[in-house]
């Protein structure tokens, strides 16, 4: 004979389990997840170079809710890749800041 699992057991245990907590004393949610294909589809690319900008620390580490699942929360994607695309800015204004200022001392 099984046990009827209550109403108020089985939210809490999925939230712990996927690291969400329903309660205000806990994290919050972070936003959708994706799989390699969904996240491939998402930035535009194959899954294969999802895999190798984890690998470059372009793109966060995935998570697995079980063995063999990889998933990204988007939110952290975002995050990481608009840290990416500021990085890639300051390194070239840098380069060009560089470049101005060796023009200007050769033409003097």
């Amino acid at each position: 004979m099984s046990k009827a699992i209550s109403s108020e057991v089985l939210p809490s245990a999925l939230h712990h389990n996927f690291g969400h907590s329903p309660d205000a004393s806990g994290p919050a949610p972070r936003g959708p997840v994706v799989n390699a294909k969904g996240l491939a589809a998402y930035i535009g690319t194959d899954v294969s170079t999802v895999w190798r900008g984890v690998s470059e620390g372009r793109l966060p580490k995935p998570f697995y809710p079980s063995s063999r699942a990889a998933r990204w929360r988007l939110t952290e994607v975002d995050a990481a890749l608009e840290a990416t695309r500021s990085s890639a800015a300051e390194a070239r204004a840098a380069r060009q800041a560089k470049r101005l200022g060796g023009d200007e001392g050769l033409s003097k």
